[in-house]
């Protein structure tokens, strides 16, 4: 009896993790120009549901152990341009991020209006969001697939120039940069910790290409020296 109540206990201390939330200062980025800050609910250990919607209240509630419902106002991403949270800017996209077991059916992995939080700003922007778990766990613990997600965001791009929203993987970096001349020549001599480009050898140029596109912090440097030479 005494292992059956330790096992219980355990279980409901993980659900309790995994569904914690905080209340945070926030700020609201409205699409007639004006700003609110509010608080703001977040789930450290479930940042994708933030990406779907927010809730939050007034800062004079701030306190309250319990905040109604009526005093709650949830926004979808097609409501804001942004919010602000602890520093973080999160975005309103039209993007389609993966997902895990349901949410990787074709239906729910369709581009759709998300808050993704942007991590370089410049001629070459890049967003970051997070896949979305499976409604069923099998074989695995919720707590094991929330791991992973946390530790496995996509990164999303876009060039000023070209106003288009790519994954970091399906990007070519190389052709991106091209009108940037001195990263672009350090890029091809290899001086980013890339693989030394070689003439007349297209197929593996491109090979290894795909394969530093995987490389994240690779690829972020190459983005913030590009953005660098281009804001000279």
């Amino acid at each position: 009896m005494k292992k059956t109540v330790l096992t219980i206990s355990a279980l409901l201390l993980m659900v309790v993790s995994i569904i914690a939330q905080d209340r945070v200062k926030a700020t609201l980025y409205k699409k007639d120009g004006s700003t609110e800050d509010v608080m703001m609910y977040v789930y450290p250990n479930r940042p994708w549901v933030n990406q779907k919607g927010i809730s939050v209240f007034d800062p004079s509630l701030k306190d309250e152990k319990r905040i109604k419902g009526k005093y709650i106002t949830k926004y979808k991403p097609k409501d804001l341009v942004a919010y602000e949270v602890e520093g973080n800017y999160f975005e309103s996209q039209k993007v389609m991020v993966a997902g895990r077991g349901d949410y990787g059916s074709t239906l729910k992995s369709l581009p759709n209006y998300t808050f993704i939080e942007k991590m370089i700003d410049g001629p070459i922007t890049v967003y970051k969001a997070y896949g979305y778990p499976p409604g069923v766990a099998s074989g695995v613990s919720f707590e094991e697939i929330y791991a992973d997600l946390r530790a496995n965001p996509e990164y999303f791009v876009r060039k000023e120039s070209e106003d288009k929203m790519l994954t970091m993987t399906n990007m070519n970096i190389e052709r991106w940069i091209e009108d940037a001349p001195e990263t672009s020549e350090k890029f091809a001599k290899g001086e980013f910790g890339n693989y030394k480009r070689k003439e007349n050898k297209k197929v593996a140029n491109f090979l290894k290409g795909q394969l530093e596109n995987e490389n994240t912090d690779l690829i972020m440097k190459v983005i913030i020296a590009y953005n660098e030479e281009m804001n000279k």
